[in-house]
């Protein structure tokens, strides 16, 4: 991979709607950005993949796992990922959602695709910065 290539923004999704997938794919391409899809945590294959990815945004509702559980993996084996959590159910965030301020509050779907693209496009620049979590985005997904 090019020094180019790697500036490039870079944003996985875990969610197991593949027309909201689909959507964040053009959303993501209309801003520069890469988002690679996957439906579930196990699709993904190989958990060290997630180490290329700037944020990773992921659905409360999976199934088997939350999106909270799917989060507390992803600190273990990469505690600076920020991480997004997004939900199409009406959720208000609760304190052992936000594992260390890395995995945010809730955005509704509802809200929209560039909603939830511009919250990852915050926790990615935040990172960046090096500023703490994004108390700002507590209200995104409850509004």
């Amino acid at each position: 991979m090019n020094t180019k290539d790697r500036q490039r923004k870079r944003i996985i999704l875990i969610d197991d709607d593949p027309f909201f997938g689909s959507i964040m794919k053009q959303v993501a391409a209309q801003r520069g950005v890469e988002l690679s899809h996957f439906l579930s945590l196990a699709d993904l294959g190989f958990v060290s993949l997630l180490g290329q990815y700037d944020v990773a945004i992921l659905d409360y509702d999976l199934g088997n796992m939350t999106g909270v559980e799917i989060g507390e993996y992803l600190t273990a084996f990469f505690g600076d990922l920020p991480m997004l959590l997004i939900s199409s159910t009406m959720r208000r965030a609760r304190k052992c959602d936000l594992a260390d301020g890395r995995a945010q509050p809730f955005v509704d779907k509802k809200r929209g695709y560039d909603a939830v693209m511009s919250a990852a496009l915050a926790l990615i620049g935040n990172r960046s910065s090096g500023r703490g979590s994004l108390s700002h985005l507590l209200e995104l997904g409850t509004g």
